[in-house]
């Protein structure tokens, strides 16, 4: 919530219901909040959410990944993991087709496809240095996750659904599924580190 208060660009990506898009949007009404859904079953709930706040929230029924065509996704709806077809594009694609020019805070929770996200997000990553919330749900997925990013002067924070926050060296299996990814100006801000200057 402290995140969405300044933040003029949100990008929500594995949006599911759209919680996370609502909330930032309740936070911070001026924000532009860009929400990606591609699990058919998720997606009109989060149409139906959008609508019933009578937000001006943008959803896709798109996959972000690595490349634009097409890609395999997991649906894990109702307890059970079956593969759907879903139409994908790369973050640099739908940032040049949409003409942003910069991207102040991300959510990405897209079931161990997060490097790959990133991936397709190479051409701007460094130029936009957003705020980053992200699911990192085994050592592996870290790794590639700390190649994207360990140049880039953020700061790593391991978080859990309680709001414990420790600080980390690199970006190691979550405690409790997410990673915070941040400058030292933000982590100041939000109380995580004592800003000297």
């Amino acid at each position: 919530m402290k995140l969405c208060e300044k933040s003029e660009i949100i990008i929500d990506i594995g949006a599911s219901t759209g919680i996370y898009s609502l909330i930032a949007k309740t936070i911070n009404p001026k924000s532009m909040v860009y929400s990606f859904e591609p699990n058919p079953i998720f997606f009109p709930m989060l149409q139906k959410n959008i609508l019933l706040n009578n937000f001006d929230i943008l959803p896709y029924k798109k996959a972000i990944s690595n490349r634009d065509g097409t890609v395999i996704i997991d649906d894990y709806c109702l307890g059970t993991s079956l593969s759907l077809t879903s139409e994908a594009l790369t973050l640099d694609t739908f940032i040049k087709q949409n003409s942003i020019t910069k991207i102040d805070l991300m959510k990405i929770d897209v079931e161990t496809h997060e490097p790959q996200v990133l991936e397709g997000f190479l051409n701007y990553l460094s130029q936009f240095k957003p705020t980053i919330i992200i699911e990192v749900l085994n050592d592996d997925i870290a790794k590639k996750i700390n190649n994207y990013v360990h140049n880039l002067d953020y700061l790593y924070f391991n978080i859990d659904e309680i709001g414990s926050i420790r600080k980390t060296d690199k970006i190691e299996k979550s405690d409790y599924y997410n990673y915070l990814l941040c400058n030292q100006d933000i982590a100041a801000k939000l109380g995580l580190i004592k800003n000297d200057l």
